[in-house]
């Protein structure tokens, strides 16, 4: 890897281990209300999607924007009672590597395509926050993923390098962001191997964040 003054991170599928969560919240959804035509390989393309880019979905799929609020409710009520039953499921690695930035003094941001109030939700039942130093939500920008405005607003709004630093990200939407906004990216694996995408450019690549650690002392 390389020296750096600032890593930004993913939130969904990195951080915290909610896709897989979501992945089966929605298989649960679509069998029980019929939609049994959505393939798991739509469904895995739907990691890293925006809110908006999951509404443009689901209407070009049934016609109906209404199907996927609908839909979406159901999934919220099983999701969420997983959390209340079993607690926010944090990616192995991440505490060790979040808090070693800290000790060194490197900037760490999240930009997540999830919404500002929901992923609070979520990153407020952990203690990740006490080692952000920002963090940008997918409400807070003109377009998301894979749009690289969400990333380069980091940029901008704290006058950072773009070849100081590295973007962790596991989803296709997330690389191709990082890869738009011209900035160095290391692929977590997590639910969908992407590493022989023709689209996408990744100069690092791991299975876990517990394995990144290492590399990084090695250069900082």
């Amino acid at each position: 890897m390389k020296k750096v003054q600032w890593l930004i991170f993913d939130m969904d599928g990195l951080l915290l281990d909610t896709e897989r969560l979501y992945q089966r919240c929605w298989e649960e959804v679509f069998t029980t209300y019929g939609y049994e035509s959505i393939t798991e390989e739509e469904r895995l393309g739907m990691v890293g999607m925006g809110l908006s880019a999951a509404v443009d979905f689901f209407t070009k799929k049934f016609g109906s924007e209404e199907v996927y609020w609908q839909l979406r409710e159901y999934r919220e009520e099983i999701f969420w009672k997983y959390m209340d039953n079993h607690g926010i499921p944090i990616k192995e690695g991440v505490m060790d590597l979040l808090r070693w930035a800290k000790q060194q003094g490197i900037f760490c941001a999240i930009a997540s395509s999830t919404h500002r109030q929901r992923a609070l939700q979520l990153l407020n039942r952990t203690s990740i926050l006490d080692y952000i130093d920002d963090a940008i939500f997918g409400d807070m920008v003109n377009h998301t993923k894979p749009a690289p405005d969400i990333f380069l607003q980091v940029i901008s709004t704290h006058q950072l390098k773009l070849e100081e630093g590295i973007i962790f990200e596991d989803s296709l939407n997330g690389v191709l962001a990082a890869n738009r906004a011209s900035i160095d990216v290391c692929w977590i694996e997590d639910l969908v191997d992407i590493r022989h995408h023709p689209e996408v450019q990744i100069q690092y690549a791991f299975s876990s964040l517990k394995d990144v650690l290492p590399q990084l002392k090695e250069c900082n």
